[in-house]
């Protein structure tokens, strides 16, 4: 026979299904092929003849089928798989002639086709190597040795050599500019300098009395902790909580008629809380009769003017937080007899024979 084929290897894709699969050459034994699985990591396993497959087909020009084992374990190759079909001739000499016997045609040719077969599997196999360009004036270059390394030509370019990371050339690997600048500097803070993260500039600075343990609500509420603590946003917010809400306020006015006998006034604020404290201000129409109160609803005290019996004088009126002071008997004074939440209550008391009107100007908080 002859072998008019050159092919000696074949690849084919997984598909989950196939199990037949082609062998497009010549062979004359089964032996004299190799089949080679991939699976989807890239991992090669040589399968073996009769266990993942069977092969039919030994000895025909036009080749034979590889056929998959199913049973009891299915070897079909699956979807992103690969099974390679290879020559695995033995590299022997099997034909022995003897001396004035006869030299039969097929003998002949079968040793010289196991000849070109193991030819043509040599041809694949450097076909799948790395080889020097046909130009090339090197000859005779070895591999050197060496763990956790890679190979590199040598300075003058004559051999292979096994080198660590360490002693690469620069010049051979792209490297950024920023990647340089950074590569370039003489020590840590340097570095940091370079990346922003220089320390007490673009970063806090370990230190030893920054906080590591967290407050507890009660310690924040009466500011008892005796070490520094951190507060978490929760804890912030509970104490916040606790102290009660920020005081609310209100400036209002409201008249009395001073021409009234005594008697209480209630005052409707224009806002829903209940006061704590008070400052009001009071005159009546646009006379020299003026004071200045504060009240808490249990404490009352005023300054009034007393300019209409002695120019540019004052008195105190403890027990009032309203005093408009006319002279000669007459006065006008008022309490806060109670606060309630919108309003509060002003108990007024009058002397002698007062009359017109009162504005009185007020700030209460609560």
């Amino acid at each position: 026979m002859t072998v008019a084929n050159s092919t000696a290897r074949v690849s084919y894709a997984g598909d989950g299904a196939s199990t037949a699969f082609a062998v497009p050459f010549y062979f004359l034994a089964n032996t004299d092929l190799k089949a080679v699985h991939r699976d989807a990591g890239g991992v090669e396993t040589t399968w073996a003849s009769g266990v993942h497959y069977t092969l039919s087909g030994a000895g025909s020009l036009s080749g034979g089928t590889l056929t998959v084992n199913t049973s009891p374990t299915d070897y079909t190759p699956a979807s992103g798989e690969t099974l390679t079909i290879l020559r695995d001739v033995a590299l022997t000499q099997d034909t022995d002639l003897t001396e004035g016997d006869p030299l039969p045609a097929a003998t002949l040719e079968t040793a010289l086709d196991k000849l070109t077969m193991i030819t043509q599997q040599i041809d694949e196999q450097l076909g799948r190597s790395v080889r020097l360009a046909k130009s090339s004036a090197l000859v005779d270059v070895e591999m050197a040795e060496g763990a956790n390394q890679f190979l590199r030509w040598n300075s003058v370019g004559t051999a292979l050599e096994a080198v660590s990371i360490t002693v690469v050339n620069s010049s051979a690997v792209t490297i950024t500019a920023f990647a340089e600048s950074l590569l370039d500097d003489a020590d840590a803070a340097a570095a940091r300098a370079t990346l922003g993260v220089e320390i007490g500039v673009d970063v806090q600075a370990y230190d030893a009395d920054i906080p590591t343990a967290a407050a507890s609500q009660a310690e924040m509420e009466a500011g008892s902790e005796t070490a520094l603590r951190s507060m978490s946003p929760l804890r912030v917010a509970q104490a916040i909580a606790a102290l009660g809400p920020a005081p609310n306020y209100e400036i209002g006015t409201f008249t009395r008629d001073v021409s009234l006998a005594a008697g209480n006034q209630t005052i409707t604020m224009a806002n829903s809380f209940t006061p704590k404290v008070g400052l009001f201000i009071s005159v009546r129409g646009n006379t020299s009769m003026f004071s200045i109160g504060l009240s808490d609803g249990t404490n009352n005290y005023a300054a009034n003017d007393r300019h209409s019996v002695t120019a540019d004088t004052w008195s105190a009126a403890n027990l009032r937080a309203i005093s408009v002071f006319q002279g000669g008997g007459n006065a006008y004074e008022g309490v806060v007899n109670s606060w309630s939440n919108g309003s509060f209550e002003i108990g007024w008391t009058k002397s002698g024979t007062m009359t017109g009107t009162i504005n009185v100007y007020y700030l209460v908080m609560g």
